[in-house]
């Protein structure tokens, strides 16, 4: 399996295909896997890269006091971009916490990135009750183990109808995951800051992917953020919740392929 030893720890990532790099970031509590379908596709146009975050997946294990710092992971990602991107930039796709990590990359380093797609980005403020709802799945995961987790996100996550394949997928990727990293997650994801500027900051390419059957970030959300990117557009997918690259893997895939060649 191959790894890249970056800011001192090892990463695994997954690849696929020739051409430019598209490096796509799985989620917090998830892993490569999560983007199998999308490598398959797109392989044909992109060298696809998919990465195990740091303590995720098969990169290496942390430690971590209490909450994960987002700026060590977007060093990480930007560290990987220059490897693997061969002295040119790279398409970021990222799903969740892991699409803030791409935007600030984005943001930070516009050298290193074409463009950038979010799927499902978790912008705003965290609420006080959604912190707290955060801090009570983290004390659940602990006390029930990462399956009563799975069992509460599974009720909103993905659309009516969600495959059993694409539920299986989800399932064994958090069952994969060290408890530890479960719980830590879940507390950094309940303490985020208001970035609901960062699309303002990004002068790349930006794609934000947004599905039907996505109840948190919908059309109109999407569009509210692609109006304040420079470069702002928005795409939909069908048939999905929030797991979209799972539940409408084709469809997505299909997507990022006219996002790409529209650049």
């Amino acid at each position: 399996m191959p790894h890249l030893h970056v800011n001192k720890t090892n990463l695994h990532f997954r690849e696929s295909g020739s051409g430019p790099t598209a490096l796509f970031l799985a989620g917090f509590i998830l892993d490569s896997t999560f983007w199998l379908d999308q490598i398959a596709d797109l392989s044909d146009i992109r060298r696809c890269v998919s990465l195990d975050l740091r303590g995720f997946g098969l990169s290496d294990p942390i430690t971590t006091d209490d909450l994960l710092d987002l700026d060590v992971y977007v060093e990480d990602v930007a560290a990987v971009a220059r490897e693997l991107g061969d002295g040119q930039p790279v398409d970021l796709v990222g799903f969740s916490l892991s699409s803030v990590v791409g935007g600030l990359v984005a943001e930070r380093y516009p050298e290193l990135v074409r463009s950038m797609s979010f799927l499902s980005p978790n912008l705003p403020a965290d609420t006080p009750a959604y912190r707290l709802y955060r801090d009570e799945m983290a004390k659940l995961a602990v006390r029930e183990g990462i399956d009563a987790v799975y069992r509460r996100f599974a009720e909103y996550i993905v659309a009516s109808g969600a495959s059993l394949q694409s539920l299986a997928r989800y399932r064994q990727m958090m069952q994969d995951t060290r408890l530890d990293m479960v719980v830590a997650t879940l507390r950094t994801c309940g303490r985020t800051p208001d970035r609901t500027d960062l699309p303002s900051r990004i002068t790349v390419p930006t794609n934000f992917v947004t599905a039907t059957g996505d109840t948190v970030f919908d059309r109109s959300v999407a569009q509210g953020y692609a109006d304040k990117a420079p470069k702002g557009r928005v795409s939909e997918v069908s048939g999905a919740g929030r797991l979209t690259p799972l539940e409408s893997p084709h469809e997505l895939s299909a997507v990022l392929r006219e996002f790409w060649t529209d650049l």
